[in-house]
């Protein structure tokens, strides 16, 4: 039998609305499942956080930086392993109190630290401090270097964590370094001294001179009959003054070749520059080396180490001598002037023949020397002096030749 064209498909049988025949999930494989799926990522996070807390550890050590939580309410510091090294404490030891760790910084810094400490936790602020501390295992004395910063939490903070960095090879590479300059220092100044040592014998060997002259009147003018006391007097006490003059400028000397603490006092910069001269006139007058002198007067006050300044003029005062000594003609003269204004400003000029354009940015480099002979020291450590006393070492094209160094100093009352 034919259909219509247009008749209807027959209709697909209906699907069955039972699902009883579908597989079924057990829930207790499910759960056990889910269970070993979390087992799985606690491993891997536990393993991941040993691993994070051994590059902790090992960064910590590394760094000689400990790490620290301060419980404030319980006033209990929490230490990790490297600050128990640090600090000194026992293994396992890294529950201590405040007054502990107090107890370990250094009697010298306690007091300061604790106040620092006290006053950053009053404002909840950054604490930063710097001391010593002694050692609870050996009483070795180590310098540290702290930060703590509070933890917020809802507008409150209970807690500080923060660090303390073992920094005693800094300090004592540093205390080294500084030695070593100063030993540097005295090297230079001994042998700017030995340049001038035939001026120096001569500048001492006329008071000795004086005192033989005075001495020898004095002994004529006794043993006359009467003895003319009075005459014999003015003797002695040229002899004490002559004396006086000779043990000044040995004392002078000394103080140059000393290795000393520099000692920070107010003095008169033209003084010490009178000092100088002193010790250099005979050299002065032995290379034919005219002097004009423009002196600020008693106004030239300043604060600073009459020993370390003094080197740095007789530095300047002795290349100035030699720039002049040979390959120049023209009249040799040392102008040193001081101007007070702001500040008290000395400058050393001399005649010679200059320092090349290509030597003038290198003058002031440690180990840069034209000398035949020189250590190349001698300006940088001026530098260094100047420096540390608030100014600044300058050296320019003196107008008519030759070079003008110069420096200025704070004046002070």
């Amino acid at each position: 039998m034919r259909h219509n064209a247009d008749s209807s498909p027959p209709l697909e049988p209906a699907l069955p609305t039972d699902r009883a025949d579908l597989p079924r999930v057990d829930p207790l494989q499910q759960a056990l499942h889910e269970l070993h799926r979390t087992q799985a990522l606690l491993a891997q996070t536990e393993q991941a956080l040993r691993a994070s807390q051994e590059l902790l550890r090992q960064g910590e050590h590394f760094n000689n930086t400990g790490s620290m939580r301060y419980l404030l309410q319980q006033d209990l510091m929490v230490c990790s392993e490297e600050l128990c090294r640090i600090y000194g404490l026992a293994p396992g030891n890294n529950l201590i109190r405040h007054e502990d760790f107090a107890a370990l910084m250094h009697p010298d810094d306690r007091q300061a630290v604790l106040d620092t400490v006290a006053a950053a936790i009053a404002i909840g602020g950054t604490i930063r401090v710097e001391h010593r501390i002694c050692r609870r295992d050996d009483g070795e004395v180590r310098y540290i270097s702290g930060i703590g910063k509070p933890v917020w939490v809802d507008g409150a903070f209970t807690e500080y964590v923060g660090t303390a960095t073992d920094i005693t090879s800094q300090r004592r590479t540093e205390y080294a370094v500084r030695a070593a300059e100063a030993d540097l220092a005295r090297v230079s100044r001994a042998t700017t001294v030995g340049q001038l040592t035939a001026s120096i014998a001569h500048e001492i060997n006329q008071p000795l001179m004086s005192i033989i002259a005075n001495a020898g009147a004095s002994l004529r003018w006794l043993d006359r009959d009467p003895p003319q006391l009075a005459q014999a007097r003015a003797g002695l006490e040229d002899i004490v003054a002559e004396g006086t003059r000779a043990g000044n400028m040995i004392s002078g000397l000394q103080d140059l070749t000393r290795n000393t603490e520099p000692v920070l006092q107010r003095l008169n910069l033209d003084g010490i520059i009178g000092h100088i001269l002193s010790i250099s006139r005979s050299e002065i007058e032995r290379r034919e080396v005219a002097l004009q002198l423009s002196l600020g007067g008693p106004a030239a006050w300043v604060s600073g180490d009459p020993v370390q300044l003094q080197q740095v003029l007789l530095n300047l005062v002795v290349n100035a001598i030699d720039a002049m000594s040979a390959g120049t003609t023209r009249p040799r003269v040392l102008s040193i002037r001081t101007v007070v204004d702001a500040g008290v400003r000395v400058t050393v000029q001399d005649s010679g023949m200059g320092i090349a354009p290509e030597a003038m940015d290198r003058v002031f480099d440690a180990f840069y020397t034209t000398k035949e002979g020189g250590m190349g020291m001698g300006l940088a450590i001026c530098r260094s002096i100047i420096a540390a006393h608030g100014g600044q070492l300058t050296v320019a094209h003196a107008p008519d030749g030759g070079a003008v160094f110069g420096f200025s100093l704070p004046l002070v009352p």
